[in-house]
C-alpha cells in the first residue's frame, strides 16, 4: 500500500469514528453541542479524505513525511481502541 492511499485511510477511518462516536451519544444522551460537533466534524474529515483519495489527481500532494504518516496510522488505531473501550463501558 502506498504512503498517500494510507494517509487517507487513516484519516478517513478517524474521522468515521469520531463520527460514529458523535452519532450515538446524540442517540443516546440526546443532543449536545459536543456529540454535535464530533459528529459533524468527523463527518468532515471522512468526506474530505475520501475525496483526496478517490477524486483528487494526485493524493500524495497533501501527504506529509513518513513521521506524519506513522502518527496518523497510530492515532486511527488509539481512536478505534477508544471507540472500543467506550462500547464495552
Amino acid at each position: 500500500m502506498d504512503r498517500a492511499t494510507l494517509y487517507h485511510l487513516s484519516n478517513g477511518v478517524v474521522g468515521g469514528v469520531v463520527a460514529a462516536m458523535g452519532l450515538s451519544m446524540i442517540v443516546t444522551d440526546g443532543s449536545s453541542v459536543g456529540a454535535g460537533l464530533m459528529a459533524v466534524g468527523g463527518g468532515g474529515l471522512f468526506l474530505f479524505a475520501a475525496s483526496q483519495l478517490l477524486f483528487s489527481d494526485d493524493p500524495a500532494d497533501s501527504v506529509p513525511n513518513g513521521v506524519g504518516i506513522g502518527l496518523t496510522v497510530l492515532g486511527a488505531v488509539l481512536v478505534c481502541l477508544g471507540a472500543l473501550l467506550q462500547l464495552a463501558g
